[in-house]
């Protein structure tokens, strides 16, 4: 464990001491840029000059400056860098560190998984705000102490969870962590994930969809007199997208609950209420595919991201059809589990 925290540090140290140099060859080259003005280029001095040799005695930089004929505006420049530096000298750089963030690793637990936890409750005491990205790798890697490929794998772990997301040229997005549903829960979405803790609403988008082939009906069973109604609406779970769904059901056998479900109420609810019927089984077939523009707008989903297609068949009594859905969930947002 020990050996680990050592290469994180070293790294890290590296950025530091190049970042540093960086500075002292950018305020030398503005000294020098000061000191020259008014002067003619036979007499400039060149600007390039290499700091390496001036990191251990940053008095030199005056003098390498010729800081006679310095102006006041270097003066003061360079007097700054000297205190500033002369006060990085005397607090070591993991010491620095160490004072950024009180931290202390075990060695019963990898470590990637302690960092993991550490920003998983910096994410969740808000210091990471969900909608925002992370900060630069080297700042993570200086604020929790360790290498980058620690950190690596602590925030791929996050990704893995539904906390974090790769955003190509742009960094790490801080998400929301994925909604959990057990697929053999005869439960509807309102009761399953209000119990989970979730705020849960739906909003209609059309209370007279129509299905886009017969096969609706011929899974409801439906005669040729049978009305289908259908309801396509949007799920939203804490205020965000999370399903799309087009529910179907007959009107000559469930037709009060279409009123309270298009107002935005639950379908298992209203059935239990108005008929005193609740689901005795259910049939679905899943399969993954990528949304279409109508799907992303409604679901703030990117036309590449897969998305869960699912086709359900809710029965009663007897295996009796209540009702068909087809729901459209985007696959980083919710988390499926078997449970038997």
């Amino acid at each position: 464990m020990e050996i680990r925290l050592q290469a994180g540090r070293s790294s890290a140290t590296r950025h530091a001491r190049r970042a540093s140099l960086h500075e002292e060859d950018q305020l030398l080259r503005s000294a020098l840029r000061l000191r020259n003005t008014g002067r003619s280029a036979h007499h400039a001095r060149p600007q390039s000059i290499h700091t390496r040799s001036l990191r251990d005695n940053p008095i030199l930089i005056a003098a390498a400056a010729g800081n006679e004929n310095l102006s006041n505006p270097a003066r003061s420049a360079l007097r700054d860098w000297v205190a500033t530096h002369s006060r990085q000298r005397m607090t070591p750089i993991r010491q620095r560190r160490a004072d950024a963030m009180k931290v202390e690793y075990d060695n019963l637990t990898p470590l990637y998984d302690q960092v993991r936890h550490l920003l998983l409750r910096d994410i969740k005491e808000g210091r990471f705000q969900r909608g925002s990205y992370l900060p630069a790798e080297p700042d993570l890697c200086e604020h929790y102490a360790v290498s980058r490929i620690t950190l690596r794998r602590a925030v791929q772990e996050l990704c893995s969870d539904g906390y974090l997301k790769r955003v190509h040229g742009r960094g790490t997005l801080v998400t929301e962590p994925k909604v959990e549903q057990t697929l053999v829960s005869l439960s509807g979405f309102t009761e399953s994930l209000t119990s989970s803790g979730h705020k849960v609403r739906y909003a209609v988008l059309d209370s007279a969809a129509q299905a886009s082939s017969n096969d609706v009906k011929e899974r409801l069973k439906a005669t040729g007199s049978d009305q289908l109604v259908g309801i396509r609406r949007l799920l939203l779970v804490d205020g965000r997208p999370l399903t799309l769904e087009e529910l179907y059901f007959l009107r000559s056998r469930y037709g009060r609950v279409a009123e309270p479900v298009s107002k935005g109420g639950s379908f298992n609810q209203a059935l239990k209420s108005l008929y005193g019927e609740e689901p005795k089984a259910a049939e679905r077939a899943i399969n993954v595919d990528f949304p279409s523009a109508a799907e992303c707008e409604l679901l703030a989903c990117t036309a590449s991201q897969p998305v869960y297609r699912i086709e359900k068949l809710v029965l009663g009594k007897g295996r009796k059809p209540i009702s068909f859905s087809v729901l459209i969930t985007p696959c980083d947002r919710v988390t499926y589990s078997i449970s038997s």
